[in-house]
């Protein structure tokens, strides 16, 4: 089961279904040299494993709400039927 998705989209390695996918962590490391670039040009100091951990407690926020959301529709649909 996909530990990580967005949307219906499995963002889980095809490997390990507990991490992310290789072409996920692409992204995140394109785009926190950008993030990094912007910081600095506001004023401030971001490293590149800063924004690698947010984007992973993101991922994982994400994956939790989805938990959550499903856990309450089962209940839900339990005590209705």
């Amino acid at each position: 089961m996909s530990k990580y998705k967005l949307g219906g989209i499995s963002l889980s390695s095809s490997v390990d279904s507990d991490d992310l996918a290789l072409s996920v962590k692409s992204v995140i490391l394109g785009l926190s040299s950008i993030i990094i670039m912007l910081s600095s040009h506001y004023g401030y100091s971001v490293t590149e494993v800063q924004v690698q951990f947010a984007a992973g407690q993101f991922f994982l926020a994400i994956s939790s709400i989805g938990f959550i959301f499903g856990l309450v529709r089962k209940v839900v649909v339990a005590l209705t039927d």
